[in-house]
């Protein structure tokens, strides 16, 4: 029914809590694909190790990526279930929440998602997004994301020339059938790149003008605004 795709490069010290979290859900059929970057660190020993204890099926593959999108399109030719759902290293899945999402999985629609948590230490902080505005920004918390696998299919793989803001791009690719679920899901580790980077802004902008051609001026402005809003924090050193 699920799959779960993990990228990881010398993680060592984060993969254990997500492979422990995903082992507290209780479902049949998951399907867990792990793909390394050729971590120099003991990241994959703990994957291995972990295998033969995990009471889920592994898939670990282990090769050179240009980066998080090339590794979750490899990863993707492994894919045995009909649910994708994308996860760093780090992140961890709440107690049941697959099970939770079971009962909204429809096969009409493209994408499922929750509320998530990100979480850093003493920080914690709730994304919970009921009604999504993709013109504006990606406000679809993506490691809640469930995609059908139809949805790929049509769409195509993620773009492996972008750096950040691929999972982004690709809910644009088509008018999504969605379905939010009252819960949460992911406790999403924060500080990732997507968190902490100038270059996310900049990606995005150019996303936006590809597919938003006729809102370019207000494309700016959020850029302007979002990016202002993140040099102030950043300045002040608030999460």
């Amino acid at each position: 029914m699920i799959t779960i795709i993990i990228s990881t490069l010398n993680c060592e010290n984060l993969i254990e809590k997500t492979l422990i979290s995903i082992q507290k859900q209780n479902i049949e059929n998951l399907q867990v694909i792990i793909k390394d970057g050729l971590s120099k660190d003991k990241t994959l020993e703990i994957i291995k190790n972990f295998k033969t204890r995990s009471g889920y099926k592994i898939n670990l593959i282990s090769k050179k990526d240009s980066g998080i999108y090339d590794a979750w399109n490899q990863a993707l030719k492994y894919v045995e279930n009909n649910w994708i759902m994308f996860l760093g290293a780090g992140d961890e899945i709440i107690k049941d929440s697959l099970e939770k999402y079971l009962k909204y999985l429809n096969k009409e629609l493209d994408v499922v998602y929750s509320k998530i948590f990100v979480v850093k230490e003493s920080f914690k902080k709730e994304i919970n997004q009921k009604q999504p505005n993709l013109k504006r920004y990606m406000n679809i918390p993506h490691p809640s994301v469930l995609h059908n696998i139809s949805f790929l299919n049509d769409v195509g793989e993620f773009d492996k020339k972008l750096k950040i803001a691929g999972d982004y791009e690709l809910l644009l690719r088509k008018k999504l059938n969605y379905k939010f679920c009252d819960f949460f899901s992911i406790k999403m580790l924060h500080g990732g790149i997507s968190n902490s980077s100038i270059d996310v802004f900049n990606e995005v902008l150019r996303i936006q003008n590809k597919y938003f051609q006729n809102r370019k001026i207000q494309n700016y402005v959020n850029y302007i605004v979002s990016l202002t809003k993140f040099l102030i924090k950043k300045h002040l050193n608030v999460n």
